[in-house]
């Protein structure tokens, strides 16, 4: 396994994996981008506990896929896995803006 690879991976694995962890927790919220400084009547609509959760698992899975790559550091694996993050960070943005189990009904 390349240092290069083991010296840039393994701190944004624990960053992940910590962050991942908390927002699990519903702790760090203020972490999410927008939910920190939104008005407090919007964010009283939001479902905090709901977006980091998703947000949590997100990092997660991405902190594991990450691992992988640093495991097995071949061209085809680094395309498979790059991809596959970038899919789950669409995915998971769209999932969130349109799911109603996102939103506090009124």
């Amino acid at each position: 396994m390349d240092w290069t690879i083991i010296i840039f991976l393994t701190p944004l694995m624990l960053i992940f994996t910590i962050c991942g962890i908390q927002l699990l927790r519903g702790k760090w919220l203020m972490l999410i981008a927008g939910y920190n400084t939104a008005p407090k009547k919007s964010r009283e609509q939001m479902n905090g506990p709901a977006l980091g959760k998703l947000l949590g698992s997100l990092l997660i899975i991405c902190s594991v896929l990450m691992l992988i790559l640093g495991l097995f550091p071949k061209p085809t694996i680094i395309f498979l896995i790059i991809n596959v993050i970038c899919l789950l960070s669409f995915g998971s943005l769209i999932y969130a803006n349109t799911s109603e189990k996102f939103t506090n009904k009124l």
